[in-house]
Formats: C-alpha cells, structure tokens, sequence
C-alpha cells in the first residue's frame, strides 16, 4: 500500500506542479483504495469542503461503512468509470453534485486508486425540476379549461387535446391523435365550408366563427389561432371550440319572444312584418299570386265589459286556434293588435276572398255552437288579392284590407 500511495503522490504531484489538476473547472480528488482522501483540487473543496487525509465516507456523508453504490469502489472492482448523483451537505447548504469515478492504474496496469470527478449540479437540477413543474403546471392548466383545446398540424391531424376536448368528442386522445380534426368535429372526410382553421392556416391571423354541428349536436364557437416556429414560420392551428348550445337556445327564445304574441302565440306585428316581407320577395320570384286578410272581432268591448278582461282573452285565444285550423301551415298568422288578426297566404291560391271568407266563418259558426254562452263569436273581414307580381309592399296590401274590413264592420252596424 505504501508503494502504490508514493505512486500516486509522484502523480498528484506532478499534476500540480504543472497546474492540470486545478485548471479543471470541475471537483477533483483522488482516493486510494482504502477510500482515504488523498487530494482534493481547488474546486473539489470549494464544493463539498476540505477533508484531505479523511476517508471519504467519514467525511461526505458522515457513515461508518462504505456507501451503497459507491462508485468509486465500483471502478475498483471492473476497472470502469461510473457515474452517479448524490446530494450533499455544505456550508452552503444541500447541493447536488454529479460523480464520476475513474481507476487510477500504475504501468502495469494495477489500481492504485481512484480519481473522483464532482460536478455541483444543483442549478441544473432545479432547473430541469423548473421545467417539468412548468410543463405539469401547463398540463394541468391545459386540462381544466373549460373549452375544448385541440392542437392541429397543418395537416389538420390533431396532435394534442385537453380533457374537455375529450368530453366533448366523446373520443380518448389515443384514438384522436393523428386524426384530421374534421373527422372528430364534424364527422366528415374534408374540412367544412367556412372552415376557420382554413381560412388561419391561409392568412395567418385568428379565425372565429359560429355553427350548428349535428354531428355533435350542438352550437360551437370555434376559434383557430396560428401556431408558429421560432423562425415565425407557422406550423400548425391551436383550435378553441366551445359549447354555445344554451346561449343559443336562450337566444332563440328570445328571439321569439320579440316575434310572437305572448297570449296566443301567433306572431304579432314585428313577426308578421319580418317574415310577410320575405314571403312577398319569394313569391314575387316564384310568379305567385299572394293574399292578406284583416281580421277584426265585433264586439270585443262589450265582451271585456260585460264579462271581464279574462273572459276577453279566452275569445282572442279561441280566434286564434280557429285560424290555426282555417288556415296552412305555411301560411303567416298574426295577431297586430288587441282584437286585430293579420294572415299572408302564399303558393297556389285556388280560392276566392268570398270562398276564404266562408270557410272561417264556417269555422266560427261550428264553435259557437259547440259553445252555450250569452254571446256569439263573429268577426269582420277584408281579405286582398295580389296577382304576380305584386308591386304593393305588405303595409299597403294591409291598409286595403283593413279598409276592407271596416267596411264590413260598418255594413253589420247598419244592419244592426
């Protein structure tokens, strides 16, 4: 043992005096093979303290015995170097040092001991901890947003998806990954018409729109943003889709509201206006003749009177329903005012103002007397006829028919 530490002293000193050892910008010591500490350079006791003449696990980890998975005493037993990582207690505090053990051989090829190469590698470690506490944060961010995430190539293959994504398409990613992203969204083998991914993928810039997807079943916003390289070159789509199926509905609804009379359901003036406009443009283009009938309940104010509002508005729901059977589906029903009735008849007219007029008051003479009240049901009529193509718009078709109607009003009065 004492010739092979006269060996290594000759070589530690050699190397110091030449200045090798501490030009190394990493810990260095060397070991004999009883694992005493025999040199440590410059950087080796800055990082883990000067414990020249100790035996190394004494000195570095406070033990009685050899550590498990030395490696030095590793490179001892085959010859080869090893590395391993351990942490280790400092004036400084616990750091993280990488140690790789070499066999240091005499000329004839024996171990004589072992050089020890520390490297202090906390920083890297928390970095490389940093990095995947932030890939995770990212991850974990990435899963609980609410609208389904989905990123895409620019071949339109989905190579990322978020839980709501999954939910959303009722697929797992495994069977999403590599798919084109209008298969999972649409169902379809080509990206659809208005496609905002198309469109992003084109210009570059973010892309919204809204659908209704029966696929899904549901109304989507969907948003394309542009992925990019470091080189600004874009790569790809990251695709935002969210669920607007009860925005939409409630939209309706109150769409509906403004368009439809709230005691018997009709429409009322402003969905009359709107839909009565675009029948006359169709039927102007179709080459048919339309018809507006204005209608007014008699003795409405008598009734309100005599047996109360109530009383009133189940004769106004009771008109209602009367028309409803009167008249088809296509054609526009509406109530304009508080006894005032409104319909626009399109497509093939095949009866006469007198023919219409004595199918609803047909229909009205069958309720009555299906009914056992004090009073009757009766209306007064104006009913025009606009041949193709008709040059009126539909407030002047409705003034005709109101004049219409008052005259016949006014002809029950005289009679009365």
């Amino acid at each position: 043992m004492q010739d092979k530490n006269k060996i290594v002293e000759k070589f530690i000193k050699e190397r110091v005096g030449q200045g090798i050892i501490d030009a190394f910008g990493d810990g260095i010591s060397i070991q004999d093979t009883d694992l005493n500490i025999l040199y440590q350079n410059k950087v080796h006791k800055e990082i883990i303290g000067d414990h020249q003449g100790e035996i190394c696990y004494k000195a570095y980890e406070k033990r009685e015995q050899i550590c498990d998975g030395c490696p030095v005493v590793k490179s001892f037993l085959d010859g080869e170097a090893h590395t391993t990582e351990r942490t280790a207690t400092t004036d400084k505090g616990i750091i993280t040092v990488e140690i790789t053990a070499s066999p240091l051989r005499d000329l004839e090829g024996v171990i004589i001991a072992g050089v020890e190469i520390v490297r202090d590698v906390t920083a890297k470690k928390e970095l490389q901890h940093n990095i995947i506490q932030a890939k995770k944060d990212w991850e974990d961010t990435f899963d609980v947003i609410n609208e389904a995430i989905t990123i895409h190539d620019k071949d339109f293959n989905i190579i990322r998806a978020n839980r709501a994504a999954e939910k959303m398409l009722k697929l797992p990613f495994t069977e999403m990954f590599s798919q084109k992203c209008f298969k999972s969204y649409h169902g379809s083998d080509s990206p659809p018409e208005k496609c905002p991914s198309c469109q992003t993928l084109k210009t570059g810039e973010p892309t919204v729109t809204e659908l209704f997807e029966p696929h899904l079943n549901k109304y989507l916003e969907i948003k394309a943003l542009p992925r990019f390289d470091e080189n600004q070159q874009q790569i790809g789509i990251v695709h935002v889709v969210r669920d607007i199926t009860k925005r939409k509905k409630m939209e309706e609804e109150l769409h509906a509201l403004t368009l439809t009379d709230e005691l018997t359901h009709l429409y009322n003036r402003r969905g009359f206006m709107t839909l009565a406009k675009q029948q006359l443009q169709i039927a102007n283009r179709l080459k048919r003749n339309v018809q507006i009938l204005y209608a007014d309940l008699d003795n409405m104010k008598h009734i309100n009177d005599a047996y109360g509002h109530k009383e009133g508005d189940l004769v106004l729901i009771e008109m209602a329903e009367i028309f409803k059977k009167v008249f088809r589906a296509s054609d526009i029903i509406a109530r304009v005012g508080g006894d005032e009735f409104v319909v626009f008849l399109i497509e093939n007219i095949d009866i006469s103002s007198e023919g219409l007029n004595e199918r609803i008051q047909a229909s009205i003479d069958d309720h009555n007397a299906r009914n056992s009240r004090d009073y009757k049901l009766s209306i007064s009529l104006g009913i025009v006829t606009c041949e193709y193509k008709c040059t009126y718009s539909i407030e002047e078709l409705m003034s005709q028919a109101d004049k219409l109607m008052y005259e016949q009003k006014k002809q029950k009065l005289i009679k009365s």
